[in-house]
């Protein structure tokens, strides 16, 4: 949406920037923001420009914008009050024009009731508000999105999604939203084969949910997609399911463990275990 935002505003063919407050520990965070000097702390050998000058004409996008510790947020503040800031360690002011969206998904009266984000901050960014509800409240949008975010990932020759998969995917509560769905879909593209998603290329709770009486369901469709490359029969409970996941991670990576537990989103002691519980260590 912000780059929707973007790209049909008069700033459109300006830099669109974007940046996760939530990502960064609070010094970087200020450092990416609005740069530095050479100098003004160890390590900073030369001037790094922010990504406020970066995007100086343009749009800067904020996601997560209340993770933003409470000092930055006073800084961010003076920013965008006077269009102008100072690089860390500088002492030249720098003018920019920028165009500032920010989001959250955070309760935003409760963030200022409990202290957590500024209300004067609160009320010069908050001039125009989308209200965006969270997936779950929005099924029938997961299919459209699951497509473009295949296409966003793989281009012409994104995967194609099956039925069992879909409804899978428009099952799933999804509280870490779009960004969980797009993670989701990254990983089971990696797992594919045949260019198909099937429930067996998704995360078990996923895929099949241990709480929901519909899961024979989901295998019975699983059973009629194309084949994805694995040689076992469709499995019929989370440990099975689990252990086909590692496995094909393993054939994707040439069994390199390290990369498998990356693909996996798993620590490598964590692997290590899996694979001694389910025989596959020996490999």
């Amino acid at each position: 949406i912000a780059q929707a935002i973007h790209r049909l505003s008069p700033r459109a063919e300006k830099a669109f920037i974007d940046l996760n407050c939530a990502a960064l520990q609070d010094t970087l965070l200020e450092s990416e923001l609005f740069g530095h000097e050479a100098g003004a702390f160890s390590g900073a050998r030369t001037r790094k420009l922010g990504l406020f000058e970066i995007a100086d004409g343009g749009t800067l996008f904020l996601d997560e914008v209340m993770e933003m510790p409470m000092q930055l947020q006073s800084k961010l503040l003076r920013a965008l009050e006077t269009r102008s800031f100072f690089r860390v360690g500088g002492v030249k002011k720098v003018e920019v024009d920028v165009r500032l969206i920010a989001a959250t998904n955070r309760d935003k009266g409760q963030a200022v009731a409990e202290g957590i984000f500024r209300s004067d901050l609160m009320y010069r960014i908050n001039s125009f508000e989308i209200n965006i509800p969270p997936l779950r409240e929005r099924r029938e949008d997961i299919d459209p999105l699951a497509r473009y975010l295949l296409h966003k990932l793989a281009g012409h020759d994104e995967p194609e999604l099956a039925p069992a998969a879909i409804e899978a995917l428009r099952n799933f509560d999804w509280s870490g939203n779009v960004r969980q769905l797009r993670n989701c879909l990254e990983r089971a593209m990696l797992l594919a084969d045949n260019g198909v998603i099937t429930p067996r290329e998704l995360p078990p709770e996923i895929a099949f949910p241990s709480d929901r009486p519909s899961v024979s369901v989901s295998y019975g469709v699983a059973q009629a997609a194309p084949a994805t490359g694995f040689q076992n029969p469709v499995p019929t409970n989370l440990r099975d399911i689990e252990r086909q996941q590692i496995l094909g991670a393993l054939e994707k990576t040439g069994w390199h463990r390290g990369k498998t537990a990356e693909l996996l989103g798993i620590s490598p002691s964590t692997l290590y275990r899996r694979l001694r519980e389910y025989g596959l260590e020996t490999r």
